[in-house]
Protein backbone atom coordinates (compact mmCIF):
# COMPACT_ATOMS: atom_id res chain seq x y z
CA UNK A 1 0.00 0.00 0.00
CA UNK A 2 1.56 3.38 -0.96
CA UNK A 3 2.92 5.18 1.67
CA UNK A 4 4.87 8.53 2.75
CA UNK A 5 5.80 8.98 6.40
CA UNK A 6 5.90 12.69 7.58
CA UNK A 7 8.27 13.42 10.38
CA UNK A 8 6.39 15.76 12.42
CA UNK A 9 6.00 16.50 16.26
CA UNK A 10 2.64 15.60 15.83
CA UNK A 11 3.19 11.74 15.66
CA UNK A 12 5.15 9.85 18.24
CA UNK A 13 7.61 6.81 18.00
CA UNK A 14 5.29 4.28 18.16
CA UNK A 15 3.22 5.59 15.28
CA UNK A 16 6.30 6.09 13.25
CA UNK A 17 7.36 2.70 13.72
CA UNK A 18 3.93 1.01 12.42
CA UNK A 19 3.74 3.49 9.44
CA UNK A 20 7.48 2.22 8.48
CA UNK A 21 6.39 -1.79 9.48
CA UNK A 22 9.18 -2.48 12.05
CA UNK A 23 8.97 -5.68 13.34
CA UNK A 24 8.98 -4.43 16.83
CA UNK A 25 5.26 -3.32 16.99
CA UNK A 26 4.06 -6.58 15.69
CA UNK A 27 3.10 -7.78 18.73
CA UNK A 28 1.31 -4.56 19.14
CA UNK A 29 -0.08 -3.86 15.66
CA UNK A 30 0.47 -5.61 12.09
CA UNK A 31 1.23 -3.27 8.88
CA UNK A 32 -1.08 -4.41 6.40
CA UNK A 33 1.70 -4.93 3.92
CA UNK A 34 3.22 -7.47 6.48
CA UNK A 35 0.06 -9.19 7.33
CA UNK A 36 0.03 -13.07 5.55
CA UNK A 37 -3.42 -12.44 4.07
CA UNK A 38 -3.16 -16.07 2.30
CA UNK A 39 -2.82 -17.88 5.33
CA UNK A 40 -5.05 -15.74 7.56
CA UNK A 41 -8.07 -16.61 4.98
CA UNK A 42 -7.65 -19.79 5.17
CA UNK A 43 -7.46 -20.08 9.14
CA UNK A 44 -10.84 -17.75 8.90
CA UNK A 45 -12.55 -20.59 6.92
CA UNK A 46 -14.90 -18.04 5.18
CA UNK A 47 -17.21 -20.92 3.68
CA UNK A 48 -18.18 -22.15 7.02
CA UNK A 49 -21.43 -22.08 8.11
CA UNK A 50 -21.18 -18.95 10.55
CA UNK A 51 -20.02 -17.01 8.39
CA UNK A 52 -22.27 -18.27 5.50
CA UNK A 53 -25.16 -17.08 8.09
CA UNK A 54 -23.31 -13.23 8.76
CA UNK A 55 -23.00 -13.01 4.96
CA UNK A 56 -26.74 -14.18 4.20
CA UNK A 57 -27.85 -11.42 7.16
CA UNK A 58 -25.12 -8.62 4.98
CA UNK A 59 -27.62 -9.54 2.36
CA UNK A 60 -30.63 -8.80 3.52
CA UNK A 61 -29.55 -5.57 5.97
CA UNK A 62 -27.79 -3.99 2.67
CA UNK A 63 -30.46 -4.80 -0.12
CA UNK A 64 -31.30 -1.40 -0.39
CA UNK A 65 -28.17 -0.04 -1.49
CA UNK A 66 -27.94 0.99 -5.63
CA UNK A 67 -24.65 1.65 -6.37
CA UNK A 68 -22.96 -0.60 -8.86
CA UNK A 69 -19.49 -0.87 -6.46
CA UNK A 70 -21.98 -1.98 -3.47
CA UNK A 71 -24.01 -4.18 -5.42
CA UNK A 72 -21.12 -6.31 -6.54
CA UNK A 73 -19.80 -6.65 -2.92
CA UNK A 74 -23.24 -7.96 -2.18
CA UNK A 75 -23.32 -10.45 -4.78
CA UNK A 76 -19.93 -11.40 -3.68
CA UNK A 77 -21.12 -12.55 -0.50
CA UNK A 78 -23.06 -14.87 -1.97
CA UNK A 79 -20.09 -16.96 -3.53
CA UNK A 80 -17.30 -19.07 -1.63
CA UNK A 81 -13.68 -17.44 -1.09
CA UNK A 82 -15.56 -14.00 -0.06
CA UNK A 83 -14.00 -12.42 3.11
CA UNK A 84 -15.60 -9.98 5.60
CA UNK A 85 -13.21 -6.84 6.41
CA UNK A 86 -14.90 -5.18 9.00
CA UNK A 87 -14.75 -2.06 11.23
CA UNK A 88 -17.30 -0.52 13.73
CA UNK A 89 -17.70 2.21 16.42
CA UNK A 90 -19.94 3.69 18.87
CA UNK A 91 -22.41 5.56 17.00
CA UNK A 92 -21.60 8.97 17.84
CA UNK A 93 -24.24 11.60 17.07
CA UNK A 94 -23.78 12.84 13.14
CA UNK A 95 -21.44 9.72 13.04
CA UNK A 96 -18.87 11.69 15.04
CA UNK A 97 -16.17 11.74 15.75
CA UNK A 98 -14.00 12.37 12.29
CA UNK A 99 -12.36 9.10 13.60
CA UNK A 100 -15.41 6.89 12.80
CA UNK A 101 -15.62 8.34 9.12
CA UNK A 102 -11.32 7.79 9.00
CA UNK A 103 -12.40 4.15 10.00
CA UNK A 104 -14.89 3.37 7.54
CA UNK A 105 -12.41 4.67 4.82
CA UNK A 106 -9.30 2.64 6.21
CA UNK A 107 -11.65 -0.18 5.87
CA UNK A 108 -13.06 0.71 2.10
CA UNK A 109 -9.29 1.46 1.18
CA UNK A 110 -8.12 -2.19 2.48
CA UNK A 111 -10.66 -3.83 0.82
CA UNK A 112 -9.84 -2.00 -2.22
CA UNK A 113 -6.13 -3.35 -1.75
CA UNK A 114 -6.30 -7.06 -0.83
CA UNK A 115 -8.78 -7.14 -3.69
CA UNK A 116 -5.85 -5.86 -6.22
CA UNK A 117 -3.77 -8.21 -4.93
CA UNK A 118 -6.07 -11.17 -6.36
CA UNK A 119 -4.87 -13.05 -3.33
CA UNK A 120 -8.25 -15.29 -4.30
CA UNK A 121 -10.60 -14.47 -2.68
CA UNK A 122 -13.14 -11.09 -2.57
CA UNK A 123 -12.63 -8.64 0.16
CA UNK A 124 -15.70 -6.97 1.38
CA UNK A 125 -15.53 -3.89 3.34
CA UNK A 126 -17.99 -3.70 6.19
CA UNK A 127 -18.98 -1.20 9.01
CA UNK A 128 -20.55 -3.10 12.21
CA UNK A 129 -23.03 -0.36 13.50
CA UNK A 130 -22.42 -0.89 17.99
CA UNK A 131 -26.03 0.48 18.63
CA UNK A 132 -26.13 -1.63 22.07
CA UNK A 133 -23.99 1.20 23.77
CA UNK A 134 -26.14 3.12 26.41
CA UNK A 135 -23.66 5.55 27.35
CA UNK A 136 -25.15 8.51 26.30
CA UNK A 137 -23.12 11.13 27.83
CA UNK A 138 -20.17 10.20 25.38
CA UNK A 139 -22.78 10.19 22.05
CA UNK A 140 -24.71 13.37 22.30
CA UNK A 141 -21.91 15.80 20.91
CA UNK A 142 -19.56 17.13 18.56
CA UNK A 143 -16.85 19.59 18.25
CA UNK A 144 -16.70 22.06 15.08
CA UNK A 145 -14.75 24.71 13.95
CA UNK A 146 -16.52 28.02 14.13
CA UNK A 147 -16.29 31.22 11.53
CA UNK A 148 -12.93 32.17 13.06
CA UNK A 149 -11.84 28.69 13.10
CA UNK A 150 -12.21 28.43 17.32
CA UNK A 151 -13.36 25.32 18.54
CA UNK A 152 -16.89 24.65 19.76
CA UNK A 153 -18.49 21.81 21.11
CA UNK A 154 -22.32 21.19 19.94
CA UNK A 155 -24.92 19.16 22.36
CA UNK A 156 -28.13 17.50 21.61
CA UNK A 157 -30.70 17.72 24.80
CA UNK A 158 -32.56 15.14 23.98
CA UNK A 159 -34.09 12.71 26.92
CA UNK A 160 -30.97 10.79 28.50
CA UNK A 161 -32.97 7.16 29.17
CA UNK A 162 -30.35 5.76 30.86
CA UNK A 163 -29.73 1.99 30.12
CA UNK A 164 -32.06 2.44 26.39
CA UNK A 165 -29.55 1.48 23.80
CA UNK A 166 -28.96 3.17 20.82
CA UNK A 167 -30.62 1.24 18.24
CA UNK A 168 -34.11 2.11 20.57
CA UNK A 169 -33.36 5.35 21.21
CA UNK A 170 -35.56 7.64 19.18
CA UNK A 171 -34.53 11.25 18.47
CA UNK A 172 -36.62 14.02 19.71
CA UNK A 173 -38.22 17.47 18.21
CA UNK A 174 -35.00 18.87 19.90
CA UNK A 175 -33.12 18.09 17.40
CA UNK A 176 -33.81 21.23 15.27
CA UNK A 177 -32.66 23.44 17.57
CA UNK A 178 -29.10 21.99 17.75
CA UNK A 179 -29.29 22.04 13.21
CA UNK A 180 -30.09 25.80 14.27
CA UNK A 181 -27.18 26.29 16.07
CA UNK A 182 -25.02 24.26 13.93
CA UNK A 183 -25.91 26.27 10.93
CA UNK A 184 -24.44 29.76 12.31
CA UNK A 185 -21.64 28.55 13.89
CA UNK A 186 -19.47 27.01 10.79
CA UNK A 187 -18.12 28.80 8.15
CA UNK A 188 -20.96 28.14 4.85
CA UNK A 189 -19.40 27.43 1.62
CA UNK A 190 -21.59 25.96 -1.45
CA UNK A 191 -22.03 23.15 -0.13
CA UNK A 192 -23.68 23.79 3.21
CA UNK A 193 -27.13 23.67 2.15
CA UNK A 194 -27.08 20.45 0.78
CA UNK A 195 -25.63 18.94 3.63
CA UNK A 196 -27.59 20.23 6.02
CA UNK A 197 -30.75 19.61 4.08
CA UNK A 198 -29.34 15.49 4.56
CA UNK A 199 -28.40 15.86 7.82
CA UNK A 200 -31.77 16.64 8.86
CA UNK A 201 -33.38 14.38 6.54
CA UNK A 202 -31.79 11.77 8.51
CA UNK A 203 -31.40 12.81 11.52
CA UNK A 204 -34.67 13.83 12.08
CA UNK A 205 -37.66 13.55 15.03
CA UNK A 206 -38.70 10.09 15.44
CA UNK A 207 -35.70 7.86 13.74
CA UNK A 208 -34.34 5.58 16.01
CA UNK A 209 -30.30 6.94 16.25
CA UNK A 210 -29.29 3.79 14.89
CA UNK A 211 -30.80 4.36 11.78
CA UNK A 212 -29.81 8.21 11.49
CA UNK A 213 -26.35 7.14 11.79
CA UNK A 214 -26.45 3.69 9.30
CA UNK A 215 -28.50 5.98 6.39
CA UNK A 216 -25.72 8.60 7.02
CA UNK A 217 -22.79 6.28 6.50
CA UNK A 218 -24.37 5.12 3.56
CA UNK A 219 -25.01 8.36 1.83
CA UNK A 220 -21.72 9.17 2.55
CA UNK A 221 -20.11 5.74 1.63
CA UNK A 222 -22.10 3.63 0.06
CA UNK A 223 -20.74 4.85 -3.77
CA UNK A 224 -17.65 3.35 -2.72
CA UNK A 225 -19.57 -0.32 -1.56
CA UNK A 226 -19.16 0.23 2.27
CA UNK A 227 -21.87 -2.28 3.55
CA UNK A 228 -23.58 -1.78 7.16
CA UNK A 229 -24.44 -4.20 9.80
CA UNK A 230 -26.69 -4.32 12.75
CA UNK A 231 -27.10 -6.93 15.43
CA UNK A 232 -30.91 -7.08 15.60
CA UNK A 233 -31.47 -10.37 14.39
CA UNK A 234 -30.57 -12.81 16.99
CA UNK A 235 -27.57 -13.83 17.43
CA UNK A 236 -25.63 -12.37 14.80
CA UNK A 237 -23.77 -9.37 17.42
CA UNK A 238 -22.71 -12.54 19.43
CA UNK A 239 -21.37 -13.81 16.10
CA UNK A 240 -19.65 -11.21 15.03
CA UNK A 241 -17.77 -10.55 18.40
CA UNK A 242 -16.72 -14.62 18.81
CA UNK A 243 -15.03 -14.39 15.31
CA UNK A 244 -13.39 -11.22 15.31
CA UNK A 245 -11.00 -12.43 17.93
CA UNK A 246 -9.97 -15.18 16.47
CA UNK A 247 -9.32 -13.57 13.41
CA UNK A 248 -7.74 -10.44 13.40
CA UNK A 249 -3.73 -10.57 12.82
CA UNK A 250 -2.78 -9.34 15.82
CA UNK A 251 -4.82 -11.64 17.77
CA UNK A 252 -6.86 -8.04 19.63
CA UNK A 253 -9.56 -9.48 21.91
CA UNK A 254 -12.29 -6.27 20.82
CA UNK A 255 -14.71 -6.15 17.97
CA UNK A 256 -13.36 -3.51 15.90
CA UNK A 257 -10.14 -2.80 14.43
Amino acid sequence: MPQQILNTNFYNRFYADYLSGKETVHQFLIHPDKVDWQHLCQQIEPDSKIHCQLKNILIDQNADLKSETAQRYISHLDKKKSVIVFTGQQLGLLASPMYTIYKAISTIKLAEHLNKKQLGYMFVPVFWLESEDHDFEEVNHFGIWRHQFEPQVLRYEGLNRDKVSLRHYIIEPSIQSLFEQFKTSIHETEFTSEILFHLQDMFKPGVTWQDAVCNLLKYCLADHGLLCHDDRPAGAGPDLINLAPRHHPAGHRDGSQ
